[in-house]
């Protein structure tokens, strides 16, 4: 029984697909990146990186694992100072903002000290 107070985002045969209720949503079918950053952000979930690969952040780090070469964008909750944990480069620790571009290979990783 379809719920009346739920928004459907999508359809299949002509029936629900995909729906919201709340902070709940459910899928048919696995949603694609792009169905999910559309849902999280107008659900105020901050969004780090929007190209699809690997990221994680916590305790004053953040990691990003390239899936694909190309540049990325990391976008911060806040303003930080960067450090590049393997670099000495003291360009990138004299840097500070909200977001942050780098351009990686596919398979390289970066780990960022935030302060």
């Amino acid at each position: 029984m379809a719920d009346p107070e739920a928004t459907i985002l999508g359809t299949f045969n002509g029936k629900p697909a995909a729906a919201v209720k709340g902070n709940d949503a459910w899928f048919l079918a696995i949603p694609d990146i792009a169905s999910l950053h559309t849902l999280y952000q107008k659900a105020g979930v901050h969004i780090w990186n929007r190209s699809g690969d690997v990221l994680f952040a916590g305790n004053g780090y953040v990691m990003l694992h390239a899936a694909s070469s190309g540049e990325k964008t990391i976008c911060l909750p806040q303003k930080y100072r960067i450090h590049d944990v393997f670099s000495t480069s003291d360009i990138k620790k004299k840097r500070i903002g909200h977001t942050f571009r780098l351009f990686l290979n596919k398979g390289e990783t970066k780990i960022f000290r935030l302060s």
